[in-house]
């Protein structure tokens, strides 16, 4: 069990960087506050600015808040305490606490609230929070989101271009595979692809999202709901009730 191996080996002595990327974060929470990472003295030589713990593609600021005004701080929350919430006796326990939690806020493709008032929307901010956890020395890019496009987007490309950069960088980007019962190889019935778990180079996840195990939903024997399947996920996992 993975209790048993923590019991036993304990979480090592490093202390990497994990960038999340998501639509909204209190860095305030009790499970968070003491896990982000901050950006040097140095700013990184010009990366990122001293004393912060990310950058909001959607305020175009590096300073709180990396949420929206109009939209409660809570799917990048939960995902960033799940990754790395303080061991306190309070609240979850993420699986990696003595990870540095990197924070970036973008407009999650699932949650199209139009045009930010200073930054970048949609696509384009995932790929520029790609660039940045890169340049800051992210480990591991954690995206928790899907995307159906044509295949000859513009801002498609420009998500798996930064994907093929970090892992250029050795950096390995993670992301959830999609909510809907489909198969990643398939287009969508107007042609759309599944991004970025189209990406060769992206280490998608599939989700088991019910409490009985199961990864799809079937009524009268037929699938009609769960999570996107494929040879392209590379691994299944709770994700729901954690």
């Amino acid at each position: 069990n993975w209790h048993t191996g923590v019991e036993q080996y304990g979480f090592g002595t490093h202390n990497p960087i994990i960038a999340v990327i998501d639509d909204g974060f209190d860095i305030e929470h009790q499970d968070l506050v003491n896990q982000l990472w901050t950006c040097p003295p140095d700013g990184n030589n010009g990366a990122c600015e001293p004393g912060t713990h990310g950058f909001s593609f959607w305020n175009n600021s590096s300073n709180p808040p990396f949420h929206h005004s109009f939209y409660t701080a809570l799917h990048g929350t939960a995902t960033a305490g799940i990754i790395g919430a303080e061991h306190n006796g309070v609240g979850t326990a993420g699986i990696c606490p003595n990870c540095q939690l990197m924070i970036l806020h973008t407009n999650l493709y699932g949650g199209n609230f139009g045009i930010p008032p200073a930054g970048s929307t949609l696509l384009p901010s995932v790929a520029q929070a790609i660039y940045f956890a890169v340049a800051n020395g992210a480990r591991v890019i954690s995206y928790s989101d899907s995307y159906t496009l044509p295949p000859d987007s513009n801002h498609a490309t420009l998500v798996i271009e930064a994907i093929q950069y970090a892992v250029d960088n050795n950096v390995l980007f993670m992301n959830a595979a999609g909510n809907s019962a489909f198969r990643v190889s398939e287009t969508t019935s107007n042609g759309n692809i599944h991004g970025p778990t189209n990406s060769p180079e992206s280490f998608s996840i599939g989700g088991f999202e019910n409490l009985d195990g199961d990864y799809f939903d079937y009524i009268n024997g037929e699938i009609t709901g769960g999570n996107a399947y494929g040879v392209e996920i590379k691994v299944g996992a709770p994700a729901i009730s954690i």
